[in-house]
């Protein structure tokens, strides 16, 4: 079995390692929180990063946080994949943050049962991903404050920062959007396609005409009727009525 403890009877009670659980109970724990412990975690039990340990990872009542911001654990017998346990901590440490969905989605697929279970060096590259620098730091002010809240005094409380969202992966370009166009614009050019149809309609009757004009004459032989000759009695009346 691999473990990262020490002898605690020498220190303190103000300076006992205080056990996740306890951490959970006495103070709140953010994302950033969660992340670092859980790293805190594989770089002790799995500090090449590529390979899991031989043993499961115990309850969080049995791992326990240390002032200067490292983890007391011990790992259990081999009865759970180490990658199951690492999600199921990570999980539980969530519960009670407003954390990103997509990084409760990491903890829930590492955790989950299922037939393809996810590879360890794939969630420490992922976990990475959500870090915050100055893990050490963060660790032991979140131990101070838990202990402030044992001792009864006032919990020094943090201002809150936004949970950002790690570097997204390449994806596909937003197509940009389209100019805005005046409607000044759009009536000109309006007005212009109505012009040019309307002289490509006067250009088309008087084709028609022309060309229907010799047919006319083949249809009347013996010349145009009255009325297109000009020579109707009832023409001639109009036109001395006038």
């Amino acid at each position: 079995m691999k473990e990262t403890s020490t002898d605690v009877d020498s220190q303190p009670e103000s300076q006992s390692p205080i056990s996740l659980a306890r951490l959970i109970s006495a103070v709140r724990i953010e994302s950033h929180h969660a992340v670092a412990l859980v790293q805190q975690l594989i770089d002790q039990l799995a500090p090449d990063r590529r390979s899991a340990p031989a043993g499961s990872i115990p309850p969080i009542e049995a791992i326990q946080l240390d002032p200067s911001g490292r983890l007391r654990v011990e790992l259990a017998p081999a009865e759970e994949p180490f990658v199951r346990g690492l999600g199921r901590v990570l999980a539980r440490l969530l519960e009670s943050n407003s954390a990103p969905v997509s990084l409760r989605l990491l903890a829930l697929q590492a955790a989950s049962g299922s037939d393809a279970p996810m590879a360890f060096d794939d969630l420490a590259r992922e976990i990475a991903r959500w870090e915050r620098p100055g893990r050490a730091a963060a660790l032991s002010t979140l131990y101070a404050q838990a202990c402030a809240v044992a001792d009864g005094g006032p919990l020094p409380v943090a201002p809150a920062r936004p949970v950002e969202e790690p570097p997204a992966r390449p994806s596909d370009d937003v197509a940009s959007p389209k100019p805005f166009v005046q409607p000044m614009r759009r009536n000109r050019r309006n007005r212009a396609i109505v012009y040019i149809a309307a002289a490509v309609l006067l250009f088309a009757t008087a084709w028609v005409l022309d060309r229907a004009k010799p047919l006319l004459d083949k249809l009347f032989k013996g010349g145009l009727p009255p009325a297109w000759s000009g020579t109707s009695p009832a023409l001639n009346e109009f036109e001395l009525s006038k």
